[in-house]
């Protein structure tokens, strides 16, 4: 089994988020403006992991797609990403990394390709979760800011079909994961249904990194949920297409 699919590759990825940080530079000082530039530029994009929430049918806008999925359902769950800047690139000699969280659906299609999307899920929990999960700044392992004026932001308005090239390193958890992914898939084909493919989730198998996003999510609840779902960001269209 392969993963190659995909429409958004790195450097269209790369472009679009310069294209946004312009459009939205005025909102931040000019000294992180140059940061986030250098780090896009020179950075690399990695994905340390994708958490397994739960199964949901494979979404309408997918059986018109080509080649078509071979499976039902789709895995769905939060991809744990960031660019990270080493210090020997950077322009203080600091190591720095931008943290996102964004949402991700993955099914099998008719070749054998995991296809990834960046699209919310329908859990409640989940999505309230991706919403107010802000893109952060990193240095030298202590949070530096917070990008809250959209950038990076994934919104319930658009996806992107993305596959691991776009990705410069998977970390050995990413891997696992997609590893995991693909064992889900094998069971259910196997057997039909996905009662062993339910032991594969975070629930079952990475209970302490499901308690983590549990723990959030009470806190959020106390504090309050967003009532208003964020606006999309500036840019990002040419990789996204609206939800149907």
């Amino acid at each position: 089994m392969t993963l190659t699919y995909g429409y958004c590759f790195q450097h269209e990825l790369r472009e679009d988020l310069l294209d946004t940080l312009i459009a939205t530079q005025v909102k931040r000082p000019f000294e992180l403006n140059l940061l986030l530039r250098s780090v896009f530029l020179e950075g690399r994009y990695q994905a340390g992991s994708f958490t397994l929430d739960g199964f949901e049918s494979v979404p309408e806008y997918a059986l018109t797609d080509e080649p078509e999925p071979k499976s039902t359902i789709a895995v769905v769950g939060k991809l744990i990403a960031s660019w990270v800047l080493p210090r020997r690139k950077s322009p203080d000699h600091a190591d720095y990394k931008v943290v996102t969280v964004l949402p991700y659906k993955c099914w099998l299609d008719t070749e054998d390709d995991l296809v990834l999307v960046q699209d919310f899920p329908q859990s409640e929990q989940t999505r309230a979760l991706l919403l107010i999960a802000v893109p952060t700044v990193v240095r030298n392992k202590k949070v530096f800011a917070k990008l809250t004026d959209g950038i990076l932001t994934a919104t319930p308005e658009e996806r992107i079909y993305f596959g691991v090239e776009l990705f410069d390193k998977l970390m050995p958890e990413a891997v696992n994961d997609l590893e995991k992914i693909r064992n889900i898939f094998e069971l259910i084909e196997r057997g039909g249904g996905t009662e062993e493919a339910q032991k594969l989730l975070d629930e079952h198998s990475y209970p302490m990194r499901k308690a983590i996003y549990d723990k959030m999510y009470e806190i959020q609840k106390l504090l309050g949920l967003p009532k208003t779902e964020p606006a999309p960001p500036a840019s990002r269209k040419k990789l996204h297409e609206p939800l149907q």
